[in-house]
C-alpha cells in the first residue's frame, strides 16, 4: 500500500473515515509512521467539518500509533483527547469509550505507571460487566493480570488469569485462551511451582500448533527451556531451545531470535562450552543492539 490512493472522488466525511481506516490498517501492520500521515489527514478534515465522532476515533487511533513508538506523553494526550470528544457526544458507542480506556491503560503500563493502568482498565472491564460482554471482560481481567505479575503480585495475577481464562473458554477465542495458559505458565514458573509451568506451556504449545501459530510456540518452547536450566538438567535445556531455533529458522522475529541466542549462551556457559557461549553471546548482544537503535530512531 502506498500513499497514491485515490482520495479525489470521496465526499469530506467520506475521506475522514477513509483516511482513519486506511491509518488503522497501516497500523495493525506495524506501519506506525504511515498509518500516522493518514490519521493525522483524518483528524486535520474532522476538524475542518466539526465530525467530532470522527475526530474522537482518530485520535483514539494516532495515540495507539504514538504509544506502539514509545512516545507515552503526546500518545497520553491524544488519548485523553479522544476519551473527552467521546464522553461529550451524546449516546456515544460505550464500547468505543472502553476502547479507549483499554489505550489509556496500556499507555500508563508502558510508562509503568502501573497502578493507574489498573485503574483504565477497571473502568473499560465496569462498562463490559454492564453489557456482559464476554471477551471484553476476558480481555480486560487478563490485562490487569499482567499488570499485577508485573508487580510481582502473584496470587492476584494467578487470580484474574484464571477469572479470564474462564471467560475465554467459553467464548471459544481458542488463542487467547491458549496466551492466557502461558500467562498462568509464568505465574507458576516465578512462584517456584515448575511441574504446573511447565504443564501450562506445554498445554499452551498444543493449542497454538494447532492453530499455527509457530511464534507463540517458540516462545513457550524458550520458557520451558529456562525451566529445565532451573532444574539444572542443560541437556533438555538444550535440546528444547534447539527445538524453537527450528521454528525461529522459519520467520523472521528479531525478538524471537534474541532471547534464543540468549539462552543458548546461558546453556553452554552451565556446560562449560565457553566458545559456544561467547558466539551465541555476540549474536545476541548485536541483535539487541539492532532493535535498541531502531527504537530511537523511531
Amino acid at each position: 500500500m502506498t500513499a497514491a490512493i485515490e482520495y479525489c472522488h470521496a465526499g469530506s466525511r467520506e475521506l475522514a473515515e477513509l483516511s482513519k481506516d486506511i491509518g488503522l490498517i497501516l497500523y495493525h501492520l506495524s506501519r506506525y509512521n504511515e498509518s500516522i500521515e493518514h490519521i493525522e489527514k483524518a483528524i486535520e478534515i474532522s476538524q475542518r467539518n466539526k465530525y467530532q465522532d470522527a475526530l474522537a476515533k482518530a485520535y483514539n487511533n494516532l495515540a495507539m500509533n504514538l504509544n506502539c513508538l514509545g512516545k507515552y506523553d503526546q500518545a497520553l494526550k491524544d488519548a485523553f483527547k479522544a476519551l473527552k470528544l467521546k464522553q461529550d457526544i451524546p449516546n456515544f458507542s460505550e464500547t468505543s469509550i472502553a476502547n479507549t480506556y483499554t489505550v489509556i491503560g496500556d499507555i500508563y503500563r508502558r510508562m509503568n505507571k502501573l497502578y493507574d493502568s489498573i485503574d483504565y482498565h477497571t473502568k473499560a472491564l465496569k462498562i463490559y460487566n454492564k453489557q456482559n460482554n464476554i471477551s471484553g471482560k476476558a480481555g480486560q481481567i487478563c490485562n490487569i493480570g499482567s499488570i499485577y505479575y508485573h508487580l510481582k503480585e502473584f496470587n492476584k495475577a494467578m487470580d484474574n488469569f484464571k477469572e479470564a481464562l474462564k471467560l475465554s473458554e467459553k467464548s471459544g477465542n481458542k488463542e487467547f485462551t491458549a496466551n492466557i495458559i502461558y500467562n498462568l505458565g509464568s505465574v507458576y514458573r516465578d512462584i517456584g511451582d515448575l511441574n504446573r509451568a511447565l504443564e501450562m506451556y506445554n498445554k499452551s504449545i498444543l493449542m497454538n500448533r494447532d492453530m499455527g501459530d509457530i511464534n507463540a510456540v517458540a516462545d513457550a518452547l524458550i520458557e520451558i527451556s529456562i525451566i529445565y536450566s532451573t532444574q539444572n538438567n542443560d541437556d533438555k535445556a538444550l535440546k528444547t531451545n534447539m527445538e524453537a531455533e527450528k521454528i525461529a529458522n522459519k520467520i523472521n522475529d528479531r525478538k524471537l531470535r534474541k532471547n534464543l541466542h540468549e539462552r543458548f549462551y546461558e546453556i553452554y556457559k552451565s556446560m562449560g562450552q565457553f566458545e559456544k557461549s561467547l558466539y551465541h553471546y555476540k549474536i545476541y548482544l548485536k541483535i539487541k543492539q539492532e532493535m535498541s537503535i531502531n527504537i530511537e530512531s523511531s
